[in-house]
């Protein structure tokens, strides 16, 4: 029902953009990481192998070490939303973009390392679902074309691997009350 809603969702603007003229843009974003995510979905070990260190708490991720998922860092994520909304109406051609966030996508392993280097005592350890090892075996080989979003309208991922962990860090202890 995700997908079939979403494209429905995609094509309904691009109908009401031909139609009535209406200026209709959109986003497709990878997995988005970032602190306060409650969700369980089946990439959220992005952000709880983050997140959970910095509470204090062990983590499990539930992936194998080698598994890629496509990730975003949120604020990477809402800056594309406010440079398409920026965009002048003549340059947007495409109406729905993909961004495919940090190229090519981490490890969970390389996720792991990251987060062991920055936050000390960081206990993550991995125990694969052989479910959720179902349901995201093929997504780390899809690659995914940010060309259009960049041409149109100048999108560029900002953060890397590195960087993304540690403003997350920085943002979970400057909010760390918003997102308890």
């Amino acid at each position: 029902m995700y997908g079939a809603t979403k494209v429905f969702g995609e094509l309904l603007g691009r109908v009401y953009a031909r139609k009535f003229g209406i200026d209709f843009r959109g986003i497709r974003f990878p997995s988005v990481v970032g602190p306060g995510v409650k969700t369980a979905h089946m990439s959220i070990y992005h952000s709880w192998a983050v997140e959970e260190p910095l509470r204090g708490n062990p983590y499990e991720i539930y992936v194998d070490p080698e598994t890629r998922i496509p990730a975003v860092y949120f604020k990477d994520a809402v800056r594309a939303l406010w440079l398409l909304s920026r965009a002048k109406r003549e340059e947007i051609k495409t109406m729905v973009y993909i961004t495919a966030g940090l190229t090519p996508p981490y490890s969970a392993k390389e996720l792991a390392e990251v987060v062991r280097s920055k936050i000390p005592g960081a206990r993550l350890t991995f125990k694969p679902d052989p479910a959720s090892m179902e349901l995201v075996k093929e997504i780390g080989t899809l690659r995914f074309s940010e060309e259009r979003a960049q041409s149109e309208w100048g999108w560029k991922t900002s953060y890397s691997l590195p960087q993304m962990v540690d403003d997350f860090i920085e943002e979970f202890n400057q909010n760390r009350s918003v997102y308890l």
